[in-house]
């Protein structure tokens, strides 16, 4: 419950062992880790009665988790999502491109190039079959995932598109801007079927409900709002962040919506009013909340912060199960579960380091290997 002074069991910080990391073909712009969770929660300690804790068998799941970790440069990359069903990344890039990448391997699968400028958010449909991004160049793009092909320009803010996000199946794209405006659009024409009232500073995130009943926008101005999206109308303010709201997720039912914010905390809201249901606080010791998701089923919750901290909640009791630092404490720009919910995708980014003559000698050694047809297998050693 909000306001309640239960004490939560300590997160068990996640048991990872290492697998072998391969070369990836595309230079030093991307690296891939993928690491094997093992191991069971132990020490979660007992809740005073009054207080809800996780059921047995959502501990056991979370613990039972596998993650992988995705990483791109903070010098090239602005934004980054995973598709649906867990086999793609998408970023986005400071000179306007956006990518897509095989999230097994690494390798680039292609390249998406239209924007004039910065893409500052990308998204992918329910199906993984269409990618959206939004640019500097006041315009949001629409590409088919699988042949590069763009297929619609949403043209109509006359600032930044900062966010863009598919709703109702993907049947619609929100668009929000630094021009104060959000905007809706029907996804297969590309034309504006509506406009949200002004809000009263740069909107910082969107998203669609995926039944297609509600609009979440936020803004400067630390206002969050829940709309009706058939009609446009304002049905709640989400009050309880004090810090500009960045990341949203709906649940897949649409009953839910989770929020990440730069106060260090995420909220789960009902949408059914608006009820703020449960604070999910983790300190300023994890850092501002700069990504968040739900699992299809809405058990568990997943946050990712700007200190590198990946953190697994039970939604029933507020309860974190499950944590991971990144060692080097890189931000965590994209969360998501896999969509058979055995699994869990990390996108982090990673502060770009000087050539050095380590990095040097590694470059002449994997040529070398690669020369002697050795080069598949060849570990990566990272020199920062």
């Amino acid at each position: 419950q909000v306001g309640s002074t239960c004490s939560a069991s300590p997160a068990v910080a996640f048991p990872v062992r290492r697998s072998t990391l391969r070369q990836m073909p595309h230079g030093p712009a991307f690296a891939l880790l993928l690491f094997a969770v093992a191991g069971s929660v132990r020490g979660v300690a007992a809740a005073p009665r009054a207080c809800p804790v996780a059921s047995a068998s959502t501990q056991f799941r979370a613990s039972g988790l596998s993650a992988r970790r995705f990483v791109g440069y903070t010098g090239d990359v602005r934004s980054m999502t995973f598709s649906p069903n867990g086999d793609l990344a998408a970023t986005g890039h400071w000179d306007g491109q956006a990518k897509v990448w095989n999230v097994s391997t690494g390798a680039l699968l292609r390249a998406f190039r239209g924007h004039k400028t910065v893409v500052l958010d990308v998204s992918f449909d329910p199906s993984g079959e269409r990618l959206l991004t939004a640019s500097g160049d006041n315009s949001a793009k629409l590409w088919s995932t699988a042949s590069g092909e763009e297929l619609r320009t949403l043209t109509g803010h006359s600032g930044w598109v900062v966010s863009a996000a598919f709703g109702a199946q993907g049947n619609i794209v929100v668009t929000g801007s630094n021009d104060k405006t959000a905007k809706v659009w029907d996804a297969s024409s590309g034309q504006e079927v509506g406009a949200l009232p002004e809000h009263g500073a740069t909107l910082l995130s969107v998203a669609g409900c995926p039944d297609g009943r509600f609009i979440f926008t936020s803004a400067g101005d630390n206002s969050s709002r829940l709309w009706d999206a058939a009609t446009g109308e304002e049905l709640k303010r989400l009050r309880g962040h004090d810090g500009w709201v960045v990341a949203a997720s709906f649940a897949a039912d649409g009953a839910a919506l989770l929020t990440g914010s730069y106060d260090d905390s995420a909220r789960l809201w009902a949408t059914s009013g608006g009820r703020r249901v449960l604070d999910l606080d983790g300190g300023a010791e994890l850092g501002d909340v700069l990504a968040v998701a739900l699992s299809t089923d809405g058990a568990l919750a997943m946050t990712g912060t700007r200190l590198g901290v990946v953190t697994v909640w039970d939604t029933a009791s507020g309860e974190p199960l499950r944590r991971w630092r990144d060692p080097a404490g890189e931000p965590v720009a994209a969360v998501a579960f896999s969509s058979d919910g055995s699994g869990m995708l990390i996108g982090a980014l990673r502060r770009p380091h000087r050539k050095t003559k380590g990095d040097e000698e590694r470059e002449q050694c994997e040529a070398r290997c690669a020369k002697e047809g050795q080069g598949e297998e060849m570990p990566v050693f990272e020199v920062r």
